[in-house]
């Protein structure tokens, strides 16, 4: 797989409800393995900051 079609971690935001890329720049499996309790993330669209859990986050296809 090309770096350009690489899964990306992204969240929803529950402000404006798009979704954007996290932070974290991590493959899947590495995700798997981390422990992640709560993670403060901006919305890339409307700037709202919010608090995220393990299981807010998602892999979509870039």
């Amino acid at each position: 797989m090309a770096p350009e079609d690489a899964d990306v971690l992204s969240l929803e935001c529950p402000h404006c409800g798009e979704t954007f890329p996290s932070a974290i720049p991590m493959d899947p499996p590495t995700f798997a393995t981390i422990r992640l309790e709560s993670m403060l993330e901006r919305c890339s669209a409307c700037g709202h900051a919010s608090r995220f859990s393990k299981h807010d986050y998602r892999f979509r296809s870039a």
